[in-house]
């Protein structure tokens, strides 16, 4: 018995050292744990020696303790700060114990966390373990677990004491082997590691797994050595209206290392993984070197994604149905500072692909149907974005709206790409975009304005622009703003037609126009030294664009194919309307105006004006340039004060005291002028107008209107008309061979100028012989010769009217009148043809030779002042060729009391003088009461005697005889009749028959 007792005394003594110095000397009595002992032999080797006090107690192996509990206690609170459960303790060796089936109950007693659903109590089970004792045994350095360890953590701090009641654990770790250091109170394994997290209402929310740990007993920071893999249940930030987001689990793996911290004071968990991570969430993924997550715990949800940081050639893809929308840079962050405010950042040169907006996996339901939808109305195929510094986005919720601002930096490039716009392109230093979210629209994103600074570029499918400063503002839902500023630079390309850019339209007609030029492209590049403004504004479902700028504009257009430079067109100040046709719905240009010193130069057209104005007026289109307008093409040039081109019907209307037109075929002055493109007619209106060809000829029209059909070359005057031409040798050829101014051979090669007025004149030129092919006037009619001696009476020539066509005239009066030389013949119409140069005067025709004519010298030798009379019935004709001249019917020559008649008359002229005059067919001569009555008369310039001839005689009759004889001269200047030869007659009358 005394033996027993002995025993008993000494494992006592022992465990109560062990446990009395390992508690560093607290020991308090919560439960007395049962004790047995068994029988060990007297012969067995101490193994270990307890010390209590002063005494020392020699311990055996073969003593087992059975059921103990091991209590460490705060110095400062004497509050439990562990303790260890176990079935059975056996010593092992000098330091240390294996315990089995064994508990370590760690308290965590530090200040309470707001979020009460936390783990407080953490217990660790093992199949067994193995205690490690300090230096003399006076204090437990550590233990460790092998063969399914597990520690799980629960909310309360005391067990439940009911034991029908089973307490629920948030936290679970598993492991095959685990070591826990109780000094500084850490735990470390190389085994593979789970460990899961769960809310309050015990779902799962946070698993990890991975390949060894180091970490505190409080699993606040823990360590994972290798290969971890993590699944997490959350959703990005808090969500205002809690509605269901796209992400449900988000997963992560990572060949490195992985640490795990939680903050029980904020409710956030720290993740950080290294080594060729990789996070999922749906088909999205997310690669780096290195990752660092945030997570907030909420009462009764899953967590919240507070931060995501990532270092190291962060990659993130999100595919779906073969379509891989990604983003790379070297380091991402995303995180919320606060409920209101989010931000996203990537630096070290992001890039941005997007080629398919809508099929992001990470976006909720909602979200991705406004994608879609804004997709669809774009057409928009991928998305691109660059830099080389970073990309940041912020997200401030105020009131019922939310704001995101997105910030771009150094050589930044945005470029966009969809079936309506083939590609936009962004370059610039610096950028900016504000986009409000408004709850009250169903949450529809609208963006507010853009900005990009420096070494500013865009391009663009129809051309690009340039600017140090570029700024897109919207005012309204409707209404927005774009400005260029810095020397700000804007070309658009592949124009199809450009009838404002030119400042006028070319004179050509359209033929002319067709074979000249080919229908290529063009590009229009605009410069300016003040900024560049384009208001976009929606009215009535109707989209309207404005363009101004100001101060040394210049617009330069090229050949889209070869850019080659086609025109320049500059002013100062410049205002441009964009809005959709009608009818075609493209975007044209509505209202221009551009102002002072503005001109252009181009292959059409080249010219200057003070203003320019294109806009809609009555259903058309309208182009007006005003102020000192001078323009030019290739085939003329033109100066107004106002020119007002109609697109629609092309019609030019020039208006200007005087309006002045410059072509190769004719120049012309006016108050106004119209051209009509569609007919190629030109009218010109004035007081009078004026229209001349430009050929050192002299011919020209004055006409208070005047119409010019350039096509076909006709001419139309009214209200008065003066038309001045020069004969070539073709036209009016029959005028020349009446003047005697024209008798010299040199003025056979010089043309003759002539007037004609009339009242209104209808004619068509040969622009290219410099003539006239016909022409036709109503009204009286008069043509006159323009004298070029002053001293010379004009040749003229009048009636009702004049027809001229195809080398033949007619020229009609009551009578009609031509006068020459102070000559001056009267017929009922005058038909000449200048094929045949021929004149034919319809009788009666009157002829009056003036007394001063010295042209018929030969014929009057007189000093008779009375002119000389020529009458007949019917016609004459004058043969140019032949210069021959003859009378039909009726004839009667008078001149003074002298009288010729006879039915036909012939006379021959040499230099415009008559050197044969042959009068046939009952010619009868009165002169000084005597008549001579003969078959014929033949006269020429070298006799002064005119020959009489009749068969069987010329009959002479007088106041006082009869005189028949076979021939008679009439001595022209001495007035009398002489006869020789035989069988002359001569019959006396008595004076009774007087």
């Amino acid at each position: 018995m005394k033996r027993v007792l002995l025993r008993f005394l000494s494992s006592f003594a022992f465990t109560f050292a062990i446990l009395y110095w390992a508690s560093d000397g607290i020991l308090a009595y919560r439960e007395k744990p049962p004790i047995e002992i068994f029988e060990s032999k007297e012969e067995e080797d101490t193994m270990m020696e307890a010390k209590i006090a002063k005494h020392k107690i020699p311990v055996s192996s073969q003593h087992k303790i059975l059921g103990g509990r091991y209590y460490s206690y705060d110095e400062k609170t004497s509050l439990v700060d562990f303790e260890i459960r176990f079935m059975e303790m056996l010593p092992l060796d000098s330091h240390h114990v294996l315990l089995k089936s064994l508990e370590c109950i760690h308290y965590y007693r530090e200040k309470k966390a707001e979020y009460e659903h936390t783990p407080q109590r953490f217990v660790i089970r093992s199949e067994q373990g193995k205690l490690e004792l300090g230096k003399d045994n006076q204090k437990i350095e550590s233990l460790f677990l092998e063969k399914d360890v597990e520690i799980q953590g629960y909310e309360s701090l005391e067990a439940e004491k009911d034991p029908d009641v089973k307490e629920e654990s948030l936290l679970l770790l598993r492991t095959e082997q685990l070591r826990v250091f109780f000094q500084d109170k850490k735990l470390e394994t190389k085994e593979r590691v789970w460990l899961r997290w769960k809310n309050s209402q015990a779902k799962e929310i946070f698993f990890l797994e991975g390949i060894g740990l180091k970490g505190d007993m409080n699993l606040n920071q823990i360590l994972f050595l290798s290969n971890v893999k993590t699944k997490i249940v959350a959703e990005i930030f808090e969500q205002k209206n809690k509605k269901k987001m796209a992400i449900e689990e988000i997963e992560s793996l990572s060949q490195g290392r992985a640490f795990l911290e939680y903050s029980r004071e904020k409710k956030v968990f720290r993740l950080e993984q290294e080594e060729k991570v990789m996070i999922q969430a749906n088909q999205a993924k997310l690669f780096c070197d290195r990752i660092a997550f945030d997570l907030q715990r909420k009462e009764d949800s899953r967590l919240q994604i507070q931060r995501i940081e990532a270092f190291g050639n962060v990659k993130f893809e999100d595919k779906n149905e073969g379509v891989e929308n990604s983003i790379k840079s070297g380091y991402f962050l995303l995180e919320s500072p606060s409920p209101e405010e989010s931000h996203l950042v990537f630096r070290e040169n992001p890039e941005i692909t997007i080629l398919d907006i809508q099929s992001f996996s990470i976006l909720d339901e909602e979200s991705k149907e406004k994608l879609k939808k804004e997709a669809r109305r774009h057409r928009l195929k991928t998305l691109y974005i660059r830099c080389k510094d970073r990309i940041e986005i912020h997200k401030k919720n105020k009131d019922k709206n939310s704001i995101e601002e997105y910030f771009f930096y150094d050589d930044v490039v945005l470029k966009e790409t969809s079936e309506k716009i083939p590609f936009l392109e962004l370059h610039s230093r610096k950028a900016e975009l504000v986009v409000l979210i408004q709850e009250s629209d169903k949450n529809r994103r609208v963006p507010q304005f853009f900005k990009a600074y420096q070494d500013v570029v865009i391009l663009h499918e129809r051309g690009k622009a340039k600017g140090e400063f570029f700024h897109w503002k919207s005012l309204s839902k409707d209404e927005s703003r774009l400005e260029l500023k810095g020397n700000p630079f804007l070309l658009i390309q592949n124009i199809a037609e450009n009838k404002v850019t030119t400042g006028f339209s070319s004179l050509a007609s359209e033929k002319e126009q067709k074979n000249s030029s080919a229908k290529n492209t063009e590009d229009i590049e605009v410069v300016s030294s003040d900024p560049m403004h384009l208001r976009m504004l929606k009215e009535n479902k109707q989209r309207i664009l404005t363009y101004k700028t100001q101060n040394n504009i210049l617009v330069t257009r090229y050949a889209g194919n070869t850019k080659e430079v086609l025109g320049k067109f500059s002013c100062q100040k410049l205002l441009l309307n964009v809005t959709p046709n009608s009818k075609t719905k493209k975007m044209e240009v509505s209202y221009l105006k551009a102002q002072e010193k503005i001109w252009w130069d181009s292959k059409e057209a080249k010219g200057s004006a003070q203003e320019l104005v294109y806009k809609e007026f009555q259903g058309e289109n309208v182009l007006t340039l005003s102020q000192d307008v001078v323009t030019q093409t290739q085939e003329g040039k033109m100066s107004a004060q106002i020119l007002h081109y109609y697109t629609g019907r092309e019609i030019l209307e020039a208006i200007g005291n005087p309006v002045m037109l410059e072509s190769k075929e004719i120049h012309a002055t006016g108050k106004e002028l119209r051209y009509f493109k569609k007919q190629d007619c030109l009218e010109i209106q004035g007081k009078p107008a004026h229209i001349w060809q430009p050929d050192g000829k002299g011919n020209r029209i004055h006409a208070p209107y005047v119409t010019y059909w350039r096509q076909t070359e006709k001419v139309s005057a009214t209200k008065g008309v003066e038309l001045t031409f020069a004969t070539s040798g073709k036209d009016l050829a029959f005028l020349q061979g009446l003047d005697k101014s024209n008798s010299s051979e040199s003025s056979k090669e010089k043309p003759a100028k002539y007037i004609l007025k009339t009242t209104e004149i209808h004619a068509e030129l040969d622009t290219k012989g410099k003539s006239l092919r016909s022409f036709e006037t109503q009204g009286d009619v008069l043509i006159q010769k323009a004298p070029e001696d002053q001293k010379i009476q004009p040749l003229e020539a009048r009636g009702k009217q004049l027809l001229y066509r195809s080398q033949q005239g007619v020229l009609y009066g009551e009578p009609a009148e031509i006068h020459y030389d102070g000559n001056t013949i009267t017929s009922k119409e005058f038909l000449f043809s200048t094929l045949k140069k021929e004149i034919l005067c319809q009788g009666p025709t009157k002829i009056t030779i003036a007394h001063t004519n010295t042209q018929f010298q030969g014929l009057e030798k007189s000093q008779s002042t009375q002119p000389l009379e020529i009458f007949t019935k019917g016609s004459v004709l004058y043969n140019q060729e032949k210069k021959e001249i003859q009378w039909q019917e009726d004839v009667l020559v008078k001149r003074q009391e002298d009288t010729l008649k006879c039915q036909k008359m012939t006379a021959v002229l040499e230099d415009n003088k008559i050197t044969t005059l042959v009068a046939y067919h009952n010619v009868e001569i009165s002169s000084q009461g005597s008549i001579a009555i003969a078959d014929q008369m033949r006269w020429n310039e070298k006799s002064d005697q005119a020959f009489l001839i009749a068969h069987p005689f010329v009959e002479i009759r007088s106041k006082d005889f009869v005189m028949k004889a076979p021939i008679v001269w009439y001595h022209i200047k001495e007035r009398r009749f002489f006869t020789q030869g035989k069988d002359i007659q001569i019959e006396s009358i008595p004076s009774s028959k007087q």
